[in-house]
C-alpha cells in the first residue's frame, strides 16, 4: 500500500516563473516520516543558504495496492496527466516492469531509493536508482572467500535476476563451483526448506549460503527461523545480499548469533561518521517529537533522503518550461501523440548532479546507475560483533567482472615483473661468497628455479625481480583466503611464481599455471640399508628354496619310477650267455639314481633305457633339466656379482602391513592433502595412522624429515615429492634412498595471476625449453652433476665385476667336501673289502681241509699224538707222512707219491 502526494515545486531564481510538479510514491508508513523529515531538511538548508525555494507538498491519501498492476497503471496515469516531470517512488519485483514501461513510453523519469534490475544495455533508460547494484559486491566476497559450493536462497524475481548474474560470472571464470538455488515461497514458515538445507549433503559439513531477500522484515523472519532450526552453528557462513539487512544490527538482533560459531557477512552504505550524517542527526534532535524513532537512520530512509536531495539540487539548475509556456501535461492513454517535454531534460539534470549525501558520494552514469558510492563489508564471527573487513567503490567492484579477471590493456612487457619464490634446495638457494664480495639483488640466489626464470624471461622478453615468500600458499578453510605465494598472486602484489609449486585443483581455481616444467609425485624415503655381500652358498639363491626342494623330490620320483618301469618292462631284462641262462636288469635303484643325476648335471650316463616307457620318462626328465639349468645359469651371474641392499619395505602396502617402521610427511601441503582426501583404502589407512601419531610423524619442513630419517636407524619413513627425494639422496652422507614407485603423479608449474598478459608467452617458453632439452640439462646440473653420491638410478651397483673368492667360496667348499668324502668312502671300502677277503679265505681253507680229510684218512692215534705234542723222529714214516718232534716245522724233502696235504 502506498500514499500518493503531489509536490508543486516553485522554482526560484533569475528567470524562474513556472511551477513544475513532482510525484511522490511511498509504500510504507515509516517512509512517510522519512519523507517529511527530508522536506524539513531541504527547507532548512534553503533558509540557511538564503534561498527562497521551498517544498510545498500537497498530500493525497488515496491508497493503491502496488501488487495490482491495473490499479498501479491507473495511479501512474493520474500522476502523469497532472503534468509531473519526475516521480520519486518505491518499486518491487511485481511492479517494476509496469513502472519501467510507463516511464519509457511517456519519457517521465522514475527515481527510486532501492536498486533496480536495469543493465547498461537495456532499452529502458528512464528509471534512475539511488541504491548501487549490490550483486557485484556479493560476487567479489564469494571470490575472496573462495566458496566452492554455494547455496543461494531468494524470495523474489529480483533475487532470481541476481542469481543469474552470479551464475554467469561463475561460467565466465570457468570455475568448477556448485551453485544450488532455493526459492522461499513462504517467508513466515520456511522450516522445511531450512531443514532440507541443514541435512543436504551430510558428508559436506560446510554450508555457504547467500540470503537474497526482498525486505528487512523478511531477513528478520528467516534469520529467526535459522536460529530455531539450529543453523547458527560453526561451519555455517551467510552472506546477506541486501543493503537493508545490516539495519537489524541497530536493533541488537545479531547478538544471539555471536555465540553460535556462525559467520555472517553484511553490507553497509550509510556513512554514519560523515559530517552530512551528523548535521542531519542534529536537525532531527531539534525536531525529534515530529519524527520519532527515525535515527539511527535505516538504509531505505537514508536512500530516500538522498533521492529527494538529488531531485531538489537538479531542479535548481535552471527554469524548465514547455514549448507552449505552460505545465507539461501528457496523455497517458495516447502516448504516441503526447509525451513529456520536461522529462528528458529532468533526467539529464539528475544524472549530472553530484554531491555528498548520507550514503556517501552521490553521482550517476549515463544509464542512470549510481556511479559514486562506497560499500563497506562487515563480518560477524564467534564472540565478536560486526567488524569492517573491506570497503569498495564502484571502480573496484567492477574489477570483479572487468579488470581483475580479464586481460588488461596495459603492456606488462614494459614493466619489471615481480617474481615470488621460496627457499628450498635445490630450486632456490643462497649463493656462497667465494671472492669476499657481498652478493646483492637477484645475484645472491642460485638454483634450478633461478636458472629457469632466467631462461623463461629471455624467451618471453621481460625483466623481473625476485622476492622470497614464507610458504607455498595455504587456504584458510573458514575465510577462504590464501597465504604465501598463491595469496600474493591473488592480491596482485606479485605477478609470477616460479617454485616447486604443485599444480592442484584448489590452486588452479585461483591462479593460472603453465605447462609442467617438472613431473613429480609422492615417494617414500628410508635410510639406506647396508649392502649385503653374497654368502657362502649364494650360488643357491637364483632358485627359491622351495624350487630346490621340488627338484630334489622330482629327482627321487624319476629315479624310483624308472626303477619300477625297468622291473615291469620285459625290454629292460637281459639273459647271460654262460650257459646258466640267468635274467639280469641294469636299472637297479643305484643305477636309476645315477642316470637321473647325470641327466640333471647335463653329463649323461653309461646306461640308458631301452623300453618305450623308460625313454618317455627320460625325455621328460631331460626337458625338465634343460629348462631348470638354463634358468639357473641365467640368474647365477647377477647373484654372484651384485652386492644387494635388502630394503625392509618396497611400497606403501609394506608400510601399512608392518608395525616397526613409523611413517609421516609434511603437516601442511599437497602431500598431506593427498592422503587426507584420498579414497584409496591403503592411503586412507596411512592417513588415519599418521593422524593418530601426528605429533611424532608429521613435520613442518623437508629438511627436518630427511634428518629424522637419517637418525631413525631405519625405523622411520618420510613421504615427500620424488624430486626432493632424489636430491637429498645425492647429498652426503649418502645414507637415504627412494623405494618403490610414486604414490601419485603431478607436476610443478609456473603460476601467474588469472588474466596475466604474459601467461601465453610463459607457457610457450616452458614448452620450448622442454623440447630443446634445456629442462633436462637443468635437472641434470642441479641433481646429479652437483650431487655427491653418484647416480641414484643404481647403475653403479648393477655393473658386473670380477668374481672374488667370497663370491664362489661355497663351490670350493662343496668340492673339498666331495674330495674328503671320497677319501673317507675309499678307506671304508678298502677296510670292508679286506675284511670280506679275509673271511672269504678262511672259509675256503676250512672247506678244502674237510675235502682232503675225506679223501686221505689219517690214523686217529697219530693225529692225537701230534695234537698232544708227541715227538717223532724224522726217519719214521707212516703211510707217506713225515712227523717231527712237537714244536718243530714239518718239511717235505721228497714228498711221497700220492695225495699230499700241507699241515
Amino acid at each position: 500500500m502506498f500514499s500518493l502526494s503531489i509536490l508543486w515545486i516553485f522554482l526560484a531564481g533569475a528567470g524562474a516563473k513556472y511551477q513544475l510538479p513532482v510525484g511522490i510514491v511511498i509504500n510504507e508508513p515509516d517512509m512517510k516520516i522519512a519523507y517529511d523529515f527530508a522536506t524539513a531538511r531541504i527547507n532548512e538548508q534553503s533558509m540557511n543558504n538564503g534561498n527562497a525555494y521551498r517544498w510545498h507538498p500537497i498530500l493525497n491519501d488515496n491508497l493503491t495496492d502496488m501488487n495490482d498492476n491495473y490499479k498501479l497503471s491507473e495511479t501512474l496515469c493520474n500522476l502523469m496527466n497532472k503534468g509531473v516531470a519526475v516521480i520519486i517512488g518505491a518499486n518491487n519485483a511485481q511492479s517494476f516492469n509496469t513502472i519501467q514501461s510507463f516511464s519509457q513510453a511517456l519519457k517521465v523519469p522514475y527515481i527510486v531509493p532501492t536498486s533496480t534490475r536495469s543493465e547498461p544495455y537495456d532499452y529502458y533508460r528512464y528509471e534512475i536508482s539511488m541504491a548501487p547494484p549490490l550483486v557485484d559486491a556479493v560476487i567479489k566476497v564469494i571470490d575472496i572467500l573462495y566458496w566452492q559450493k554455494i547455496y543461494y536462497v531468494y524470495d523474489s524475481d529480483d533475487g532470481l535476476w541476481r542469481l543469474q548474474k552470479l551464475y554467469n560470472h561463475i561460467q565466465e571464470r570457468k570455475f568448477p563451483r556448485v551453485l544450488d538455488a532455493f526459492r522461499i515461497r513462504d517467508v513466515d514458515n520456511s522450516y522445511d526448506l531450512l531443514r532440507h538445507l541443514d541435512y543436504k549433503d551430510e558428508e559436506d559439513s560446510l554450508r555457504r549460503i547467500v540470503l537474497d531477500l526482498s525486505s528487512t522484515s523478511a531477513y528478520q523472519k528467516i534469520l529467526t527461523q535459522i536460529i530455531d532450526v539450529g543453523m547458527n552453528r560453526e561451519n555455517y557462513h551467510y552472506i546477506l545480499a541486501s543493503l537493508t539487512a545490516y539495519d537489524l544490527n541497530n536493533q541488537n538482533f545479531f547478538d544471539v548469533f555471536k555465540y553460535g560459531g556462525v559467520n555472517i557477512t553484511a553490507f553497509k552504505i550509510i556513512q554514519d561518521t560523515s559530517d552530512v550524517y551528523k548535521k542531519a542527526e542534529q536537525l532531527w534532535r531539534q525536531r525529534k517529537s515530529y519524527y520519532p524513532d527515525l535515527f539511527p537512520l535505516s538504509t531505505e530512509a537514508a536512500l530516500l533522503l538522498d533521492t529527494v536531495a538529488a531531485v531538489y539540487k537538479s531542479l535548481q539548475i535552471g527554469a524548465l518550461r514547455t514549448k507552449h509556456g505552460g505545465v507539461d501535461r501528457v496523455h497517458c492513454r495516447n502516448p504516441g501523440h503526447s509525451k513529456s517535454e520536461n522529462g528528458p531534460r529532468v533526467r539529464d539534470q539528475i544524472i549530472q548532479s553530484s554531491f555528498n549525501g548520507l550514503t556517501g558520494g552521490v553521482g550517476f552514469d549515463n544509464q542512470g546507475m549510481r556511479s559514486d558510492f562506497k560499500i563497506d563489508v562487515y563480518e560477524l564471527t564467534h564472540k565478536k560483533d560486526f567488524t569492517q573487513k573491506h570497503s569498495w567503490n564502484r571502480r573496484e567492484l567492477y574489477a570483479v567482472n572487468e579488470t581483475l579477471y580479464k586481460p588488461r590493456n596495459d603492456s606488462a612487457k614494459n614493466r619489471t615483473q615481480m617474481v615470488t619464490t621460496i627457499m628450498v634446495s635445490p630450486f632456490v638457494m643462497m649463493k656462497k661468497i667465494t671472492n669476499g664480495e657481498p652478493l646483492v639483488g637477484d645475484n645472491k640466489y642460485e638454483g634450478y628455479c633461478i636458472d629457469l626464470i632466467r631462461l623463461v624471461a629471455k624467451q618471453a622478453n621481460f625483466d623481473y625481480k625476485i622476492n622470497i615468500a614464507d610458504d607455498y600458499g595455504r587456504k584458510n578453510e573458514k575465510t577462504g583466503q590464501w597465504s604465501g605465494m598463491v595469496g600474493e598472486l591473488i592480491n596482485g602484489s606479485r605477478q609470477i611464481a616460479v617454485a616447486p609449486l604443485t599444480i592442484t585443483e584448489d590452486r588452479e581455481r585461483v591462479v593460472d599455471f603453465s605447462k609442467p616444467f617438472m613431473n613429480t609425485g609422492i615417494s617414500i624415503m628410508i635410510k639406506k640399508p647396508d649392502k649385503v655381500k653374497p654368502g657362502v652358498f649364494s650360488f643357491m639363491e637364483p632358485l627359491d628354496r622351495y624350487v630346490w626342494l621340488c627338484i630334489a623330490v622330482g629327482f627321487l620320483s624319476v629315479s624310483f619310477v624308472l626303477f619300477f618301469v625297468g622291473r615291469f618292462s620285459p625290454f629292460e631284462w637281459t639273459v647271460d650267455g654262460n650257459g646258466k641262462k640267468e635274467a639280469n636288469n641294469t636299472f637297479t635303484i643305484s643305477n636309476t639314481m645315477w642316470f637321473s643325476l647325470g641327466a640333471l648335471m647335463q653329463q649323461g650316463s653309461d646306461i640308458s633305457p631301452r623300453s618305450l616307457s623308460g625313454r618317455v620318462i627320460g625325455s621328460a626328465w631331460w626337458f625338465f633339466t634343460l629348462i631348470i639349468i638354463s634358468s639357473y645359469t641365467a640368474n647365477l651371474a647377477a647373484f654372484l656379482t651384485i652386492e644387494k641392499m635388502l630394503t625392509p619395505i618396497d611400497s606403501a602396502d609394506d608400510l601399512v602391513n608392518q608395525k616397526e617402521i613409523k611413517y609421516g610427511t609434511l603437516k601442511t601441503g599437497t602431500s598431506w592433502e593427498f592422503f587426507k582426501d584420498s579414497e584409496v583404502q591403503v592411503f586412507r589407512q596411512m592417513y588415519e595412522t599418521m593422524e593418530a601419531n601426528k605429533i611424532e610423524v608429521l613435520l613442518s619442513d623437508v629438511e627436518l624429515g630427511v634428518e629424522k630419517v637419517r637418525k631413525s636407524k631405519g625405523k622411520y619413513a618420510f613421504m615427500l615429492e620424488s624430486s626432493m627425494n632424489d636430491f637429498h639422496s645425492q647429498q652426503e652422507p649418502c645414507d637415504t634412498m627412494k623405494v618403490g614407485d610414486n604414490l601419485d603423479n603431478k607436476g610443478y608449474g609456473i603460476a601467474t595471476r588469472i588474466g596475466y598478459p604474459l601467461r601465453d608467452e610463459i607457457n610457450i617458453a616452458v614448452l620450448e625449453l622442454r623440447e630443446i632439452g634445456e629442462l633436462h640439462k637443468l635437472r641434470r646440473k642441479w641433481w646429479y652433476d652437483k650431487g655427491k653420491c653418484g647416480d641414484v638410478d643404481g647403475s653403479k651397483d648393477a655393473t658386473q665385476s670380477a668374481l672374488t673368492l667370497s663370491n664362489v667360496s661355497g663351490i670350493f667348499h662343496i668340492l673339498i667336501g666331495g674330495l674328503v668324502l671320497a677319501m673317507i668312502t675309499s678307506s671304508l671300502e678298502y677296510l670292508a673289502q679286506k675284511k670280506l677277503k679275509a673271511n672269504r679265505a678262511k672259509e675256503n681253507a676250512k672247506t678244502q681241509a674237510r675235502t682232503n680229510a675225506n679223501q686221505n684218512p689219517v690214523r686217529r692215534e697219530n693225529f692225537e699224538s701230534f695234537n698232544a705234542g708227541a715227538a717223532f723222529s724224522p726217519e719214521q714214516e707212516n703211510g707217506g707222512y713225515h712227523f717231527a718232534p712237537a714244536g718243530q716245522l714239518i718239511t717235505f724233502e721228497s714228498p711221497p707219491k700220492g695225495n699230499q696235504t700241507e699241515i
